[in-house]
């Protein structure tokens, strides 16, 4: 009977729990409907989650730098679960447990391909972020940031690339890939751009709301970056080269006419006086 009772609390409990979220989220709908029209909204609607990815080539590992942005509801339903005494405010170690949490999560559904194996993404030490910022109806903004390392070998023949986030693929909103080569490498193929367009998800252009970007995986080849005329060193002369020769020919030539000209002039006959 004791086992019972302590069941039967411990299910009054979660309950509780579960209906005092609920309430908790009704009154921000509350809020956030009659505010509405007097507070900017998150550009890409209330109820969205935005993604960015960029991977930084180098000859000898990639980065991966991420953004996740997530508008007023999931913001306020994440802090509902941020807030685990639920006494309405957020310490340093409840965000610190959330976001370890989170990225465990996030890390396991991120998939990067390098030749035909699956590379290892190791988290840069001290690189998570979780911030806040003012969004509409007294509600918040939450972005996290996080970056990612793995071993790269460009010595050889291109190789190539995939990447896939396949987080919150049901939610809708901004996803972006970017992909840039930096310290000695170069694209030669990719399927995403190498600009950024939204700057890390601070600022989406206006033209682009209405059909925001939706980069779902990146495919590209990358290899060490050369010069036009190193492959070809062999064949044809190089830039400096040629200017060599044409100033060599052009001084023969030269010289040539003013040998000419002095035998012709040694051969006319004297001048009379």
């Amino acid at each position: 009977m004791r086992v019972l009772f302590l069941s039967n609390q411990l299910l009054r409990e979660i309950r509780e729990r579960r209906v005092g979220s609920l309430c908790a989220f009704m009154l921000a709908l509350l809020l956030f409907s009659a505010h509405f029209t007097s507070v900017a909204a998150h550009p890409l609607g209330n109820f969205t989650i935005n993604h960015y990815a960029r991977l930084e080539i180098a000859p000898t590992q990639l980065q991966l730098y991420i953004v996740y942005d997530f508008a007023e509801i999931p913001t306020f339903q994440a802090k509902q679960t941020l807030d685990v005494n639920g006494d309405g405010n957020l310490t340093e170690d409840e965000r610190a447990q959330y976001l370890n949490a989170l990225l465990k999560d996030t890390t396991s559904n991120l998939t990067l391909t390098i030749g035909d194996k699956r590379a290892e993404l190791s988290l840069v030490p001290n690189s998570a972020q979780l911030e806040f910022s003012p969004g509409q109806g007294g509600l918040e903004i939450l972005q996290v940031r996080v970056r990612y390392t793995t071993a790269l070998d460009l010595s050889g023949a291109p190789v190539a690339i995939q990447y896939r986030d396949d987080n919150y693929r049901e939610r809708l909103g901004w996803r972006e890939i970017v992909a840039k080569p930096i310290g000695g490498a170069t694209i030669t193929q990719s399927n995403v751009r190498a600009t950024e367009t939204s700057d890390e998800l601070r600022t989406y252009p206006d033209n682009l709301l209405a059909n925001p970007l939706n980069d779902r995986e990146a495919a590209l080849t990358a290899t060490r970056y050369t010069t036009s005329t190193a492959g070809t060193s062999n064949e044809s002369p190089s830039n400096s080269n040629l200017i060599l020769i044409v100033a060599l020919a052009l001084g023969g030539i030269a010289l040539i006419s003013l040998s000419a000209a002095f035998f012709i002039s040694r051969g006319k006959p004297p001048v009379a006086r």
